[in-house]
């Protein structure tokens, strides 16, 4: 089942899930687009307690961010495929730490990805195949020490047999030449980055 995952950072993407968890601030963005949740999640720290809301509340001295719990509690009622709004836009290590929600859902069987502004984000550890608009840009970030593609289909740039390091930018700003581009990773894991020729 299909679900959104609604963080506190500000972004324009529409949801167009039924189902709709909140990470306590993104509440204040429901509300402001006139969207009811399925479910809030928090210390609600930035947000008050939802009233005629199903919500969970949380410690405020806590070892994990609200984000993570929003996840979890999703997987944990039969949601696996995962929409992540809201990920990027507040504190540069909160960005860092959304971003590896991405891994959190894989390692508890979901799907799961990045919802931004005029981009899609996916962590990849097997193959994907993604629809395209041609000149698309596909950016492929490390997520560990190294990733080894073994092979890519419909970029510019193909990629064959070659490993990536954080040492490196070589994967960055890879045009799309067809209306849909595929990704073999044979080693390790990436985030793959979608961005759109036109804004969605």
């Amino acid at each position: 089942m299909k679900a959104a995952i609604v963080l506190n950072c500000d972004f324009n993407r529409e949801i167009s899930e039924e189902y709709i968890f909140c990470a306590d601030g993104g509440y204040k963005y429901l509300l402001s687009k006139r969207l009811k949740p399925f479910c809030v999640v928090g210390d609600f720290d930035s947000t008050e307690v939802p009233q005629g809301v199903l919500h969970f509340q949380v410690p405020q001295r806590k070892d994990f961010t609200d984000g993570e719990y929003a996840v979890r509690l999703a997987i944990e009622n039969g949601f696996d495929d995962l929409s992540i709004y809201g990920v990027y836009g507040g504190r540069i290590d909160h960005v860092l730490y959304n971003l590896n929600l991405l891994a959190i859902a894989n390692s508890l069987g979901a799907k799961a990805k990045i919802m931004g502004d005029g981009f899609d984000g996916y962590l990849i550890d097997d193959k994907i195949a993604l629809k395209t608009e041609v000149g698309d840009i596909i950016s492929i970030v490390p997520f560990g020490d190294e990733v080894h593609i073994m092979s890519s289909e419909g970029l510019e740039y193909e990629i064959k047999n070659l490993s990536l390091t954080k040492r490196q930018t070589k994967g960055v700003s890879n045009v799309a030449t067809k209306k849909e581009v595929s990704i073999k990773v044979k080693r390790g894991e990436c985030l793959l980055f979608h961005i759109f020729r036109k804004e969605v």
